[in-house]
């Protein structure tokens, strides 16, 4: 004869299908949002004002930096920058899917750190019942003074 061996179902319970829920939601909004600052990044780069600005920017580094005198410089000696393109486009135009996946993974461990503190607060963990330990207990106090 041979056994039937059960059929394994997999049930989630309710609490875990919340937590899924908001683990699903924070992902989300993590990608959403990095999507969000990326085209505001993007768009930025197209204003001419912006564009001015950081040239502004680099002729200013460039003029403090021409100074003969290391007093009239500034507090810090700064390099011109070589890139007519700020560096926060360069970071979310070359590099975005990087930051993208660390996000995930940062925002990932988090929560999964959160689940595990709520998690343990929220728990009742009955411990087992011990007769003998009791009477040990019952033995050390001392006797009331009454």
């Amino acid at each position: 004869m041979t056994k039937k061996t059960p059929k394994r179902t997999w049930r989630i319970s309710g609490i875990n299908l919340i937590w899924l829920a908001a683990y699903a939601a924070v992902m989300t909004c993590i990608v959403l949002g990095m999507f969000h600052y990326r085209a505001k990044i993007q768009s930025q780069l197209a204003d001419p004002q912006k564009r001015a600005e950081w040239e502004a920017w680099r002729e200013d580094v460039r003029d403090q930096q021409e100074v003969e005198s290391p007093e009239e410089r500034g507090p810090v000696e700064r390099r011109v920058p070589k890139s007519t393109i700020p560096p926060m486009f360069v970071l979310m135009n070359e590099n975005f899917m990087t930051l993208l996946v660390a996000a995930v993974v940062a925002g990932s461990l988090l929560f999964g750190l959160l689940v595990f503190a709520v998690k343990g607060v929220v728990s009742r963990v009955e411990l087992p019942h011990d007769a003998s330990l009791d009477e040990d207990v019952a033995s050390k106090t001392p006797p009331s003074d009454e």
